[in-house]
């Protein structure tokens, strides 16, 4: 590990993003993280690389427990991952916007920042293809009743997403191979580039697994970039408030 410049991403979750996720953590009665998070920070600062192993499986735990207690108190998992995604990605491509300038990468911190979620955005849609792909299969077979004559029928949404996901998993694996052959200057490029292609169709899946108990946020492509109307949930801080690095 390069540790010099691992440590303002050590440091990110716990100076720039905890404080705005502690009421979250009370209200799905999540353990606090916080001493976790600036104790494998320290194991970084101080090079011991055994007190890190400790420190990162002690943290690794206590997020999939966190995930584990959000998932269970969403009725609708499917949703929930995907409008996740997309907010992942937004987030990608603020950070992506603040580390290139004039076509060259200015701020290094912040490129590796868009990387890093561009990469979580692609695995937390990675967790739900099988599980949408089942979905649409099913819907497809069964048929749904037909709906009041102005209302686009489930069934529609839904096999219009299977198609899709089908194509996004494909594509999934395309970006996965020529990352490997890219420079890393193109790899976050390449990874909003994809995911941008892949932001309709997970704006169908959702509008057909949720929408009829909780609107998808409105979100849009606008000279390429997302554009949408604030979410019900607070987003995270953005690159401007962060503390200086």
């Amino acid at each position: 590990m390069r540790r010099a410049a691992a440590l303002p991403h050590f440091l990110h979750p716990e100076e720039a993003i905890y404080a705005s996720l502690r009421d979250d953590l009370k209200a799905f009665n999540i353990a606090p993280c916080q001493a976790a998070l600036k104790s494998l920070s320290q194991t970084v600062r101080a090079k011991n690389k055994d007190a890190y192993a400790r420190a990162r499986a002690a943290l690794d735990e206590r997020l999939a427990a966190a995930e584990t207690a959000v998932r269970a108190k969403e009725t609708r998992g499917l949703y929930f991952t995907l409008e996740t995604a997309l907010e992942v990605l937004q987030r990608a491509a603020d950070e992506y916007e603040e580390a290139v300038e004039e076509n060259r990468i200015a701020n290094v911190v912040e490129y590796q920042d868009a990387r890093g979620f561009v990469l979580e955005a692609d695995r937390l849609v990675g967790t739900v293809m099988q599980e949408a792909n089942a979905k649409d299969a099913e819907a497809a077979k069964k048929g749904e009743p037909r709906r009041p004559e102005g209302r686009v029928p489930r069934r529609d949404a839904s096999q219009a997403a299977g198609e899709g996901c089908g194509r996004v998993s494909e594509r999934r694996r395309q970006v996965r191979a020529s990352a490997r052959k890219l420079p890393v200057t193109l790899t976050v490029r390449e990874g909003l580039s994809h995911l941008r292609r892949v932001a309709p169709v997970l704006m169908i899946a959702t509008l057909a697994g949720g929408a009829a108990e909780k609107p998808a946020p409105s979100m849009s492509i606008n000279s390429g970039r997302f554009s949408r109307v604030p979410a019900t949930r607070p987003s995270l801080p953005t690159t401007r408030q962060r503390p200086k690095r």
